[in-house]
């Protein structure tokens, strides 16, 4: 999950740097030219292809087909991490600003590897606004464990993801609360519902749950970006509504 998240916002970022000091239609032109320039570059395990066009009114659409299934688990995670992390990148480049402010829009496309569209959603100087204001969670977000070994463009999207969360899967009856990187592990906190944290205590229980992990069709996704991070620990947390640790899925992330 955290190398789907940050792939796309480290080649929007990228892509961002090349836009000068031009008109509106001439920013867009040279942002929709330069990114597929350099689409066949930014091909790796979760992104098949990727390709912008630009708009007859200079707004930009960008398409991402990806290596993904269609399920629930990736529409969740498209359409709740990935907008307030392409608004924090936007806010950190001043040409993104600029075509902002002069009103182009952004809008960004997912599609699983079907050909399913996975979700949508635009990026616009109304919704960078909003995105700025400071919220309860921007501080609970910054709460994380020491971080001092992490490049800060993985702080930042430590930080965003978890300004997203949480995330709920009412089938299962969990919820993601946190999300954390200590040390070589990536640390998963999951708060499951009351009335089924008995069947979680009982004997095999974590080894059912690490099965179930491990047979999703994106943990290989999972492993080959997470590994480029130097994490070679997978750990799940599961705890009680009130906070009490009940289980525990810890998976070695290097193992074959």
């Amino acid at each position: 999950m955290l190398k789907r998240i940050s792939v796309f916002a480290l080649i929007i970022l990228v892509q961002l740097a090349v836009v000068g000091c031009k008109n509106k239609q001439q920013k867009a032109n040279d942002f929709v030219t330069t990114y597929n320039l350099s689409a066949p570059m930014m091909t790796n395990d979760v992104i098949g292809s990727t390709k912008a066009k630009l708009l007859d009114n200079s707004d930009i659409e960008v398409k991402f087909y990806t290596n993904l299934e269609y399920n629930d688990s990736n529409k969740e995670m498209f359409g709740q991490f990935l907008p307030n992390l392409m608004n924090s990148v936007f806010t950190k480049e001043q040409s993104a600003s600029d075509l902002l402010v002069e009103g182009v829009k952004f809008t960004f496309y997912f599609y699983a590897v079907s050909g399913v569209e996975l979700n949508s959603f635009e990026v616009d100087k109304q919704k960078l606004a909003q995105f700025l204001k400071p919220t309860a969670k921007d501080a609970a977000a910054t709460t994380l464990g020491n971080h001092a070994n992490l490049s800060p463009q993985l702080q930042e999207m430590l930080v965003v993801m978890n300004k997203s969360l949480p995330i709920e899967n009412k089938a299962e009856g969990t919820k993601i609360t946190k999300i954390d990187i200590v040390g070589k592990e990536l640390i998963y906190t999951v708060e499951v519902k009351n009335d089924i944290v008995p069947m979680l205590k009982q004997e095999g229980a974590a080894s059912l749950l690490k099965e179930g992990i491990m047979r999703d069709k994106n943990y290989s996704v999972l492993l080959g970006g997470i590994r480029r991070f130097g994490v070679s620990v997978i750990r799940y947390q599961y705890l009680d509504s009130k906070g009490t640790k009940i289980n525990e899925v810890v998976i070695d992330a290097n193992a074959k």
